[in-house]
């Protein structure tokens, strides 16, 4: 489960020219709701709570929060958006040591003894997978690896580990979140712009 943001006026099958593997496109935006996706990683790498694609897109979204498609006519917001995807990328893309929160909770698994642990991460490990780090039914699992800087106890008794977000060949994390706002910017607006001056509208949906 996810959000979606998708124009439905336009060629749903163009790819990013910019990032070609992002999950982003110039006509379809998405953000999982776990702890990898767009509105959950980025506010805690720029400890802004006010940098989620909602906060991104409130001058065409407005407070209509509950409409899921939008009509978007006004060359001026689509800017505005744009402004804002823009600084949210620089300020991912300033970032030279980003910390990022893993919380450890098991999603209906069972305790494991420690040599289970190792043997059930080994597993996990041995995967082939495209998703990077990910939360499973008995944890969480990064194949890249990270060091953990910090441990607390979260809101609703989870254990909390605070890591540094950083590839093995220590390139940030961040980056990524970076090239999503950037295609916000600079292709998905730019879709809207085209749109709006071809057509006089484009149509946005928007949905969870």
């Amino acid at each position: 489960m996810g959000l979606d943001v998708y124009i439905e006026n336009a060629d749903t099958d163009a790819k990013s020219t910019l990032y070609p593997s992002n999950i982003c496109t110039p006509t379809y935006l998405r953000s999982s709701y776990n702890e990898g996706g767009f509105n959950s990683a980025v506010p805690r790498f720029l400890k802004d709570e006010n940098t989620t694609l909602y906060h991104i897109f409130e001058p065409i979204l407005g407070s209509e929060d509950e409409e899921y498609e939008h009509r978007v006519t006004d060359p001026g917001k689509v800017m505005l958006v744009q402004d804002r995807a823009r600084d949210v990328a620089r300020r991912l893309r300033a970032l030279t040591n980003p910390l990022t929160t893993i919380s450890v909770r098991t999603l209906g698994g069972t305790g494991f003894s420690e040599i289970d642990a190792i043997n059930w991460a080994e597993a996990e490990l041995a995967k082939e997978t495209k998703w990077g780090a990910y939360q499973c039914r008995d944890g969480y699992i990064d194949p890249e690896g990270t060091t953990v800087v910090g441990a607390t106890l979260g809101r609703r008794g989870e254990m909390l580990l605070v890591v540094r977000a950083v590839d093995a060949d220590g390139l940030p994390w961040s980056r990524h979140y970076a090239e999503s706002a950037e295609i916000v910017a600079e292709e998905f607006c730019q879709t809207l712009l085209d749109l709006i001056e071809s057509d006089g509208a484009a149509i946005m949906g928007w949905s969870a």
